[in-house]
């Protein structure tokens, strides 16, 4: 069976559909240990920055939020593929284990960029935390939302 990737009104829908399923699935998410040993690294790496703290350049605020906005191209791009690899009329992906593979190395890619903007942001460590951890949050519900258009299995 072949997909038409063409783009349409309805698969506009679906991403839209996404976002807004990632971002009801917050609540679901927060209980999640794996989202609570990212966000412990992350805060573990906080401390650490903190204690560094005289040592990190200044940099400008502008800079600050530019590159927190960064932190939203994880959630984005697992919602993204799930969007991508979603099977068409309700069948199952031949490629649903390879994909899935793909989704947890972005979840990992997502970790390691917050932590390695809390250590370079480490004259602001406290909001930078706070928007990491918010990232994450995120991107434990994007997973989520992926998994299921990659398995086709919604609630």
């Amino acid at each position: 069976m072949e997909c038409d990737r063409t783009p349409s009104i309805q698969l506009d829908n679906r991403m839209l559909f996404m976002i807004r399923m990632s971002f009801e699935l917050l609540s679901y998410t927060a209980a999640w240990p794996m989202l609570w040993g990212a966000i412990a690294f992350v805060l573990a790496a906080g401390l650490l920055a903190q204690r560094h703290r005289r040592h990190a350049a200044v940099l400008s605020p502008t800079r600050w939020f530019c590159e927190m906005t960064a932190l939203a191209a994880g959630p984005l791009c697992m919602l993204v593929w799930g969007w991508y690899v979603w099977p068409p009329n309700g069948g199952h992906s031949p490629h649903e284990a390879a994909a899935e593979r793909v989704l947890e190395c972005m979840a990992l890619a997502s970790i390691a960029v917050a932590a390695a903007l809390v250590w370079r942001h480490r004259r602001r460590p406290r909001h930078t935390v706070a928007v990491a951890t918010f990232s994450l949050w995120w991107a434990a519900a994007a997973f989520n939302t992926a998994t299921m258009a990659v398995r086709n299995s919604w609630p």
